[in-house]
């Protein structure tokens, strides 16, 4: 009887919530740009459609406004191996309020951070052994989590076997990521295709509207973080602006100008091509009809470094 109590009494304080310092959350929550960081809820148990997770909620709030922002780890029981993280954020502004919603996973392997604490383990009750527990069944695995000062948000994992991290987008991204199923002791493989695909040189494409783009053999493009397009050493293309040949039927049937694009220089449009507003072909001191509409001073403006006698040139 009192082994059955003293069990009950764990299991109630292992749900109860893990107390840590409010400084120490409201960090984790709340960056730079907030002046104010107040803790709502400390790291505890709580039951989410028919599932136990592990949450904590913050309230940042700054110049712009406020914004109440909640983390919680859960597992689902077909893959053992696989935390998930959903982080709900509500902001309120003077203008507007929104909700924001993200999911992560995190699939433990080998050498990860938290894998220890959160592998399976033996379970006894009165000296009869149980089912295993792992994951967020696990007090370790829990405070591990809630403590990661390396999780990055923004669907990118550090990959040490090739030593690199890989970011959402990339082409090696989904295909060397660790797959979630059953917790594995042996160390992490690299499939033929992850090698294959690492060892690919890319071509980068920079847009005029400051999009980086990674392009493969195929030319086939993902969209990737700015700075793959600000390597060294990489094969890097740009956009420009052309016009549409005025021989198309559009043009020739309605007497209009032809389309505005925006094209790569390297193949004049064969990998990238867009329609886009017709003033970025229009030549710097060409009247458009829209300004004469509006009646806007539509005078071409002086190039002042070619005349000698004005007197800017003078000063």
């Amino acid at each position: 009887m009192k082994n059955t109590i003293h069990f009950i009494l764990i299991i109630t304080s292992l749900f109860s919530g893990i107390a840590f310092g409010q400084s120490e959350i409201t960090d984790q929550f709340c960056d730079n740009t907030f002046t104010n960081k107040k803790l709502i809820s400390n790291w505890r148990v709580v039951k989410k459609e028919k599932r136990k997770e592990f949450c904590a909620e913050v309230e940042c709030t700054g110049p712009e406004g406020e914004m109440k922002r909640e983390r919680c780890f859960y597992q689902r029981p077909e893959h053992p191996n696989l935390i998930l993280m959903n982080q709900e954020d509500q902001i309120r502004t003077d203008k507007l309020a929104s909700y924001k919603g993200r999911l992560f996973e995190h699939v433990l392997k080998v050498g990860d951070t938290c894998f220890e604490e959160c592998r399976p383990v033996e379970r006894t009750l009165m000296g009869i052994k149980r089912k295993d527990i792992y994951g967020m069944e696990r007090e370790s695995c829990m405070t591990c989590f809630s403590k990661r000062k390396d999780i990055t948000f923004d669907d990118s994992y550090e990959y040490p076997e090739i030593g690199r991290r890989l970011y959402y987008g990339e082409k090696c991204h989904y295909i060397c990521k660790d797959k979630p199923g059953e917790f594995s002791f042996t160390p992490r493989v690299l499939t033929e295709e992850c090698k294959q695909c690492v060892g690919t040189r890319f071509e980068y494409l920079s847009t005029k509207r400051g999009a980086c783009l990674e392009v493969d053999s195929d030319r086939a493009m993902r969209p990737v973080p700015q700075h793959f397009c600000s390597q060294k050493g990489i094969d890097l293309f740009v956009t420009k602006y052309t016009q549409g040949s005025p021989y198309n039927w559009k043009s020739m049937l309605f007497k209009v100008k032809p389309d505005c694009f925006e094209v790569d220089d390297q193949t004049n449009g064969a990998i990238f091509k867009i329609t886009v507003d017709q003033k970025y072909c229009e030549p710097k001191n060409e009247v458009l009809d829209t300004d004469r509409v509006e009646g806007k001073d539509v005078r071409p403006s002086t190039d002042k470094s070619k005349n000698s006698n004005s007197k800017a040139s003078k000063q």
